[in-house]
């Protein structure tokens, strides 16, 4: 009697284990998500100041390894990865963001990314801007047409630096505003490639005019 139960509890098992051709039935992989998204209050208001402002979706971070900058009196903000670290004065016309350290040395390799705003002429073009720099380096250079939140905007390699860089540059509102990132496709460093890539991405793609 014993054995009649097992088997015919078998019996009922087996058809709800096993596909139409006989196989097992595959149990697909649960879907990962390195990180939970959230939205933050696209309305900042700044610190020791009144001035509100109205965030662009642009610079607001969608998850946990973004970082976002805004600089009110400029007028801009930018997100940028969390393993980059804000240095010099972001309150003044250039600071720079720091990447991790690559190796073990004491001046150990690192991506760079510089910021950089002056004042230009009324009438004054991006593609007037680099015309007059590549003519005082004398270099070849390449450069690409493109635009930075709607503004038009180039974006130029095989500019002079300490290491091999590519640099964007747009006008608004009577300011120049230079990106830069290095070491980038610098083949003497290879390894601080991706830290570049990465950094240029996010900041250039999320770059935003607040007035």
């Amino acid at each position: 009697m014993k054995q009649f139960i097992l088997i015919a509890s078998l019996a009922l098992l087996l058809p709800a284990c096993s596909s139409p051709s006989g196989r097992l039935n595959a149990t697909p992989y649960p879907t990962y998500t390195p990180y939970p998204t959230y939205t933050p209050a696209p309305v900042i208001t700044v610190p020791g100041d009144t001035l509100t402002i109205h965030l662009p979706t642009t610079c607001i971070p969608t998850h946990q390894d973004l970082l976002v900058y805004i600089n009110p009196a400029a007028g801009y903000c930018f997100l940028y990865p969390v393993q980059f670290a804000l240095r010099g004065n972001p309150e003044v016309s250039e600071f720079y963001l720091e990447g991790p350290s690559l190796d073990g040395s004491i001046e150990p390799v690192r991506a760079f990314m510089w910021f950089h705003t002056s004042s230009v002429g009324a009438e004054q073009t991006v593609s007037q801007t680099i015309d007059e720099i590549v003519k005082q380096t004398g270099l070849s250079v390449t450069r690409v047409v493109t635009t930075i939140d709607g503004e038009p905007a180039e974006i130029v390699e095989g500019l002079p630096g300490q290491s091999a860089n590519r640099q964007g540059f747009v006008i608004h509102n009577g300011q120049l505003f230079n990106l830069g990132v290095s070491p980038y496709n610098d083949p003497a460093l290879p390894q601080a490639h991706p830290d570049a890539e990465a950094v240029w991405q996010t900041v250039v793609t999320s770059f935003s005019f607040l007035k």
